[in-house]
């Protein structure tokens, strides 16, 4: 980006929270807008920003893992010094004073305590995986236990989940049976690395509450086409438990008096049943996460808070609180209806970086703005061994839409038509169609006519 000479440069403090993707991108957006602010990037986690995408890969790539994850860091150290951007890991955000413009920040390395103050704030504090309250529980006391407590149980979303199970997997020597409560993208994305990480012979059960997995993505017909092609690779290793909801992950004290979960019941069309296993991986979705507020002042001004998400508007700034910016999961936008990708992520940490290193807060015609209409409409991709999935838009029609299915060489894909305009997709089969793929979600965004499309395919 080329600033104008006579440009005016903001040269106050920007303070953005949460050292994710997210934040690294909103730092930098914001470093591009304004050469002479202070950035500050905020992180509980002691590693540099990371690719969490990449994560489920780090179970049987143990190379992205040294060097402090050095394999999955976006940026090193250097990187963000040469563009000034201070970067503190491994510290805690314990109170945002929205009024005071001040932080409070625990250094974890030492428990020290200290105020940081900022003209503007980027939340960029993400999400946190998501455990139905007495979903872990003690065999014989029904006692709730938490997930940190049991050494078998792991999840997916953080480079410290990932590690710890890897630590789980590498103590083990003969075959294992291992649940994945849910059956969502997540799941899928982790399924091949982990099958490759298990001691040969050991099985895996995926839970999924619905009549079939991918239900966010795909309708009922097209997750069965990509549960068939996926057979292809885990036949007899793979079980796909549908119509089954998990009502309580069993655990017991071994010999060593850890606790260790043994079990998953799971109720399925009214019936409970335990599925036993070695080894528990726990997807069932997010919540986004915010920092404690406090300070008094305007309540007015106060930063709008929805279902635990920062409401931001599509500058991705605080509708009530102009100071305050949010981005990635922990930000809704009022205009448009959430998305927790990693594409979305990135896109509003950008405008959320520019517009908070904006010179004037009330240049509002010339702020960035986050799209609106189909073209904010995100698409999904999921490659696994030789097939890959690609979904946006409305997958889900009605008797008012038009559906037309279109073969494929090594394929098909779903076209969902409403007066005529590309609404929505699907596209599942080998890899190589990954350019028609990438044409639907193209189509869909722009809203082409059911000619152009039909051509787009051939």
């Amino acid at each position: 980006m080329v600033r104008a000479a006579d440009k005016p440069e903001f040269e106050g403090t920007i303070v953005v929270l949460g050292a994710g993707p997210a934040g690294s991108m909103a730092a930098i957006s914001a470093r591009e807008e304004s050469s002479k602010a202070k950035i500050i990037v905020i992180g509980v986690e002691p590693a540099l920003p990371y690719n969490r995408t990449k994560l489920s890969h780090a179970l049987h790539q143990e190379h992205l893992l040294h060097d402090n994850a050095a394999g999955l860091v976006l940026h090193d150290a250097e990187w963000y010094a040469e563009r000034n951007i201070e970067i503190r890991l491994n510290s805690r955000v314990d109170v945002v004073d929205t009024y005071g413009k001040k932080i409070t920040v625990t250094n974890l390395n030492d428990e020290e305590t200290v105020e940081v103050k900022y003209d503007r704030v980027i939340f960029c504090t993400g999400a946190n995986p998501w455990v139905p309250r007495g979903l872990i529980q003690m065999e014989d006391e029904g006692e709730e236990v938490s997930a940190k407590k049991v050494t078998n149980i792991s999840f997916l979303r953080s480079l410290r989940d990932m590690l710890n199970l890897r630590a789980s997997i590498t103590t083990l020597t003969l075959p294992v049976h291992a649940v994945m409560v849910g059956g969502g993208v997540l799941s899928m994305e982790a399924m091949p690395s982990l099958l490759d990480s298990l001691p040969d012979g050991s099985t895996i059960s995926i839970l999924q509450g619905s009549d079939h997995v991918l239900s966010a993505q795909l309708n009922h017909e097209y997750s069965e086409h990509f549960v068939k092609n996926l057979n292809k690779h885990v036949a007899g290793k793979v079980n796909f438990v549908l119509n089954s909801r998990a009502q309580r992950i069993l655990c017991e004290k071994d010999e060593h008096e850890e606790v260790r979960a043994t079990g998953v019941v799971v109720k399925t069309h009214g019936v409970e049943r335990t599925i036993e296993a070695d080894l528990v991986i726990v997807a069932m979705g997010v919540r986004p996460f915010l920092p404690k507020f406090g300070g008094e002042g305007d309540e007015d001004l106060a930063p709008t808070l929805s279902r635990g998400t920062l409401v931001v508007n599509d500058h991705c700034q605080s509708v009530t609180s102009p100071s305050v910016f949010g981005a990635g999961d922990c930000c809704v936008i009022d205009s448009l209806p959430y998305a927790g990708t990693y594409s979305r992520a990135l896109d509003t940490a950008r405008v959320a970086g520019r517009n908070a290193a904006f010179f004037s807060l009330a240049d509002k015609d010339i702020m960035s703005n986050m799209p609106s209409g189909p073209k904010a409409l995100f698409g999904y991709q999921l490659r696994m061994w030789d097939t890959i999935m690609m979904s946006i838009g409305n997958t889900k029609p009605t008797d008012e839409d038009m559906i037309v299915s279109v073969p494929l060489p090594a394929g098909r894909a779903m076209c969902v038509f409403k007066k005529h305009k590309l609404t929505g997709a699907i596209l599942i089969g080998h890899n190589r169609l990954e350019k028609q793929g990438m044409a639907l979600v193209q189509a869909v965004r722009k809203q082409l006519s059911s000619e152009t499309v039909m051509g787009l395919l051939k």
